[in-house]
C-alpha cells in the first residue's frame, strides 16, 4: 500500500514519496521486515526511539515518531513522520492498511462484566440470524476461527487485521472487548464502531491509571472519541459514573439506551433466585416481560440487559432479543458451575479477581445455599497492590471458610502476596500450593455447603516468575474429586 493511502494528503512530509510502498506495520521493532512502517513509541517499560536504528537496518522505510522525538537518529536512511499523539495516528493508518471492517462493530467496556456481555451480544446476534463475532479477553470466536490472543484489546494492527479476516469470512458483526489500557493507548482508534456500552466502574488497574478519575477518564474515551457520531450509547443508570457518562454522550449527540434498575430505558423491575439460575422481570421501552434464566446472579442481570441493549442498537427486534436471553449461556470460567460433589455441595470457578466482583459474586452465592460459603482464592503480583487488603476484608466478611493461596504472583514474593491478604482476613487458612487448597476446600464440603474458586476463572496456566506453568482451576477440581474417589 501506498503512504499516500495511509496518511492525509496534508500530512505527507515535503520531499517524500506519495507512491512509497509500505507493506506492513508495526510497533515491535523485532518484527519490522523489508519495507515496513515502525512505530517508534514511549511506553512505561520500554522506549520504542531507542529502537529505530535497529528498525532501520532490518528494512524499515517509514518512521513514525512523536513531535516530542528524544533521540537523534540517521534520518536520511528512512520517510519520518512526526504526530503530537502517534499512537493514535499508528492506530489509524493500521485501520486504512487493513481496509475492511464488519459492517457492525460494538464494543462493551467496564471494570467488570466484559466478557460476559461480549459472549451474550454475540449469541443473540447468532439467535437473530447475524454471522457474529468477538474479539477479548477469551480470544478471537467466530462460526469459523477460534484464536487467542495476549490482550483483552489487541493491539492496533493485531485488531484490524483480525477485523479485515472476519469480514473475509462473512462476519457482519462484531463485539469487542475494550479495556482502559487499549482505549487509552488508542488502539481502537479507526474502528468503526457504530454503538458501545458501558457497565461500571471499580477498583482495577490503579498501577496503570494511578486514580480512579485517570481510570474512568480511560473508559470515557470510548464514547468521547471512538464510537461514530451518529452512533449508540447503553449505559448503565445505576452506575455512580451515570451523569458523567451520559453528559459526554449528550455532547456528541450520540443515541443513549440506558439499562438498570431505576429510570431506564431497559428496566430490570425484580430478579429471582430460581435453582441455581433466576428469574427476571423487566420493563423494556415500556413492555413488560419474564425471563427464565440459568444464569444466577442481578450482576448477570445487569449483563444481560447490556447485552440487550447493544442487540437492539444493532437491528435486532426486541421480541427476538428478548427470547435469546432465556437461552444464553454463561462464559467459562465466569461463575460457572465445575461440579458436585456426591453429598450435593457445588464447586464454582469465577474469574472475579477485582474487589468489586469478588463482593458481588460471593453475595451471588450467598443466597443459593443454606450452609457454608467456603471460598479459596489470592491476588495476582506485578499488580495492584492496594486491592489486596480490599478483597481479604470482603472474603472474610461474605464467606464463612478462607482459603488463601497464590494467583499468578509473576515476579513478587508469593508468601508477601498472601500476607497482605491474610492482614485483613483474619482467621484465613493459607495454603501456599493452589492445587492443594483446592483438594483441601473440597475435601471439607459438607452437605448444603458451596465452594468457589476465585481469580483464574478461564485460564490455563499459573505465571510464577517469569514462566507460565500450565493450571486449570476447572481441571484441578475435576482431579481433586476423583482423588477423592467420588467419580463424577
Amino acid at each position: 500500500m501506498q503512504l499516500s493511502e495511509l496518511l492525509s494528503k496534508n500530512t505527507v512530509p515535503a520531499g517524500t514519496f506519495y507512491n512509497l510502498d509500505i507493506k506492513g506495520l508495526t510497533s515491535d521493532s523485532r518484527q519490522v521486515r523489508p519495507g515496513y512502517l515502525f512505530a517508534a513509541f514511549k511506553g512505561s517499560l520500554t522506549n520504542g526511539e531507542c529502537f529505530i536504528q535497529d528498525a532501520i537496518e532490518q528494512g524499515a522505510v517509514a518512521i513514525l515518531v512523536s513531535d516530542e522525538l528524544e533521540s537523534n537518529p540517521d534520518k536520511e536512511s528512512a520517510v519520518f513522520l512526526s504526530d503530537s499523539n502517534p499512537r493514535r495516528k499508528f492506530s489509524i493508518m493500521a485501520s486504512r492498511f487493513y481496509k475492511v471492517q464488519p459492517k457492525s462493530i460494538v464494543a462493551v467496556t467496564g471494570t467488570n462484566g466484559k466478557s460476559s456481555v461480549a459472549h451474550f451480544t454475540q449469541q443473540i446476534w447468532d439467535q437473530a440470524g447475524f454471522n457474529a463475532a468477538s474479539i477479548g479477553t477469551l480470544g478471537v470466536k467466530s462460526n469459523k476461527r477460534k484464536q487467542e490472543l495476549e490482550l483483552t484489546t489487541p493491539d492496533s494492527v493485531t485488531l484490524f487485521k483480525t477485523l479485515s479476516e472476519l469480514a473475509d469470512d462473512g462476519i457482519s458483526n462484531v463485539i469487542i472487548e475494550a479495556s482502559s489500557h487499549g482505549i487509552h493507548q488508542y488502539r481502537l482508534d479507526g474502528a468503526n464502531i457504530c454503538a458501545a456500552a458501558y457497565l461500571n466502574l471499580a477498583h482495577d488497574h490503579l498501577d496503570y491509571h494511578y486514580d480512579s478519575e485517570s481510570y474512568l477518564n480511560a473508559k470515557a474515551g470510548l464514547f468521547r472519541r471512538i464510537v461514530n457520531s451518529e452512533g449508540t450509547a447503553v449505559i448503565n443508570s445505576d452506575d455512580s459514573a451515570y451523569k458523567k457518562m451520559r453528559n459526554i454522550c449528550s455532547a456528541r449527540s450520540l443515541k443513549i439506551i440506558t439499562f438498570g434498575s431505576k429510570d431506564a430505558d431497559l428496566r430490570l423491575i425484580e430478579n429471582r433466585v430460581n435453582n441455581i439460575g433466576q428469574v427476571m422481570t423487566i420493563n423494556c421501552f415500556g413492555d413488560m416481560y419474564e425471563i427464565n434464566s440459568s444464569l444466577p446472579g442481578r450482576f448477570q442481570a445487569y449483563n444481560m440487559l447490556a447485552s440487550l441493549g447493544l442487540a437492539i442498537a444493532t437491528g435486532v427486534s426486541t421480541k427476538k432479543a428478548i427470547k435469546a436471553l432465556e437461552t444464553l449461556k454463561g462464559v467459562p470460567g465466569r461463575l460457572e458451575l465445575i461440579a458436585k460433589r456426591s453429598n450435593g455441595a457445588p464447586i464454582f470457578v469465577d474469574y472475579a479477581h477485582t474487589p468489586d466482583a469478588l463482593d458481588v459474586v460471593l453475595k451471588t452465592l450467598r443466597s443459593l445455599v443454606s450452609g457454608r460459603v467456603i471460598l479459596v482464592f489470592g491476588c495476582g503480583g506485578d499488580r495492584d497492590k492496594n486491592k489486596r487488603i480490599s478483597m481479604g476484608s470482603i472474603a472474610s466478611k461474605n464467606a464463612n471458610l478462607v482459603i488463601v493461596t497464590d494467583d499468578n504472583p509473576r515476579t513478587e514474593d508469593p508468601k508477601l502476596i498472601r500476607a497482605e491478604i491474610l492482614a485483613a482476613c483474619p482467621g484465613a487458612l493459607e495454603i501456599e500450593d493452589r492445587a492443594q487448597a483446592i483438594y483441601s476446600a473440597i475435601s471439607s464440603l459438607n452437605d448444603n455447603d458451596l465452594l468457589l474458586v476465585a481469580g483464574k476463572g478461564h485460564e490455563i496456566g499459573q505465571i510464577i516468575g517469569r514462566k507460565i506453568t500450565p493450571f486449570n482451576d476447572a481441571e484441578i477440581i475435576i482431579s481433586s474429586l476423583q482423588a477423592i474417589n467420588e467419580g463424577i
